[in-house]
């Protein structure tokens, strides 16, 4: 029997041992409904996002076409039901691989190739969500002409180029190769070139700087150039902007209006005017124009200058990248080919021309005078009368007037202002002709081996308009 104590307290206790009632919510799931309902939406998705390919059949042509193109295409929906590109791209022609290019949700990532008519590859790159981002490369299907690294769509760290020019200047590609839906251009997979010069150039995509270095296959240094924001600084390790202003400076040239145009020409929209053997550079707002002649040799381009950086430096690429350097002739800026070593000789006679010291005629052979645009069959003529008319200098150019004369006149329209001697040489120059001194009096005549496509030629055609208004 347990004591009365005891008792009591087990008699208390008794109601709170009890079992108690479970009270359960409305909404009851159990763990596997719960797995199920995840399991279902996940195959419902599985099921919305399924990729399928799709391929499509075409030719070069409805007759007797030279090949057959096969497009084979994956794709998926995306989130908002659309059907894009997903995997691979490739086309093929004639059962042989032509290109491919790797997607991922509508966007060029992974690989991207292009291949020649031997299956061999071309153009190999890599890009990341719809830019390109990895390593680049192009050649001829054996040799790799062009390599190098991307980042973001900016070319960055090492490139290796091989080229064929000297002093060619090669950037990385851009367009079309970025274009995602552009084939890749067949400039970049063009042969080796022989001989070549190996190009190498260390691109800082963040800060804009390019280190660029040229060699000969077997590793001889032949220049280097370094680039800041763009823009060309040092040419081997020469300030070339500020070497090219102080020569403009020298007692060779001794041009101050156009060392002062190039030396303020740092900002602002520049443009350059084209006109067959020369160009006209110039600012918009700025009347200030500078007049550069190319040596009308066969087989030279005129050089490119649709660059975005500051004039004076864009000028000192182009010219020295391709081969130019400068020359001071006629007053006016000159780019003569690099190797041509040869002193300039004066093949007008103008340099020869020398009136008595103080004379009105000599004042007036060193007059800077407003040229006028001639509209003319044979220009010399009316040229030289308007250059020389209305001074006191005597002239006779007779035998250079045309068996049947045409009608031709000056304008109104102002080409340039030159010293008249400077104008007189550029109008011997470009036409073949030349001047003798006897006393006081110009013998105008026309230089042995004149062509007749020289007879033509016009130094002072329409007037030159500012695109920018």
């Amino acid at each position: 029997m347990l004591p009365a104590r005891v008792e009591l307290l087990a008699t208390l206790a008794g109601p709170l041992m009890t079992t108690p009632t479970r009270n359960w919510s409305p909404l009851r799931f159990s763990l596997r409904t719960l797995l199920l309902a995840i399991t279902l939406v996940a195959v419902a998705i599985a099921v919305y996002r399924w990729p399928w390919e799709e391929r499509h059949l075409s030719s070069s042509g409805a007759e007797n076409p030279l090949f057959q193109e096969v497009e084979i295409a994956t794709y998926r929906r995306d989130w908002r039901g659309k059907a894009v590109l997903n995997g691979p791209l490739r086309i093929q022609r004639d059962g042989r691989p032509h290109y491919l290019a790797t997607y991922y949700e509508g966007e060029l990532h992974g690989l991207r190739q292009c291949f020649d008519e031997q299956g061999r590859v071309l153009i190999e790159g890599y890009y990341r969500h719809g830019k390109m981002h990895g390593p680049f490369r192009a050649g001829d299907g054996t040799t790799w002409v062009t390599e190098g690294q991307y980042r973001d769509n900016a070319p960055h760290g090492t490139w290796r180029f091989l080229i064929s020019e000297r002093y060619g200047s090669p950037t990385p590609p851009g367009f079309p190769y970025l274009a995602p839906l552009t084939l890749p251009g067949e400039e970049w997979a063009r042969p080796l070139p022989n001989p070549h010069v190996v190009v190498t150039s260390e691109w800082d995509s963040i800060n804009g700087h390019v280190k660029r270095k040229w060699a000969s296959p077997s590793g001889e240094l032949l220049r280097t150039a370094e680039y800041r924001h763009g823009d060309l600084v040092l040419w081997n390790d020469v300030p070339i902007v500020e070497h090219f202003i102080a020569w403009l400076r020298s007692p060779y040239v001794d041009d101050e209006r156009l060392a002062k145009f190039f030396e303020t020409a740092k900002s602002g929209n520049w443009y350059e005017d084209g006109r067959g053997d020369y160009s006209v550079l110039g600012f918009l707002g700025n009347p200030e124009k500078a007049v550069v002649f190319r040596e009308n040799r066969e087989g030279d381009s005129w050089l490119d200058f649709n660059s975005p950086g500051l004039l004076a430096a864009t000028l000192c690429e182009e010219t020295l990248a391709n081969g130019f350097r400068f020359d001071y002739r006629y007053g006016q800026l000159w780019l003569v080919p690099a190797e041509d070593g040869e002193e300039f000789i004066d093949r007008t006679g103008v340099a020869q021309v020398a009136f008595e010291p103080g004379s009105t005629q000599a004042h007036e052979w060193e007059t800077r005078v407003n040229v006028f645009t001639v509209s003319a069959h044979d220009v010399v003529p009316i040229a030289i009368d308007q250059l020389l008319a209305e001074t006191s200098i005597e002239f006779d150019y007779s035998v250079l007037l045309p068996k049947e004369p045409r009608r031709g006149r000056t304008t109104s329209e102002k080409h340039a202002t030159y010293r008249r001697r400077d104008a007189l040489g550029l109008l011997l120059q470009a036409t073949g002709c030349r001047v003798e001194q006897q006393g006081n009096k110009l013998i105008f005549t026309p230089r042995p081996g004149r062509t007749e496509g020289e007879r033509y030629n016009n130094p002072f055609p329409a007037r030159i308009v500012d695109p920018f208004g």
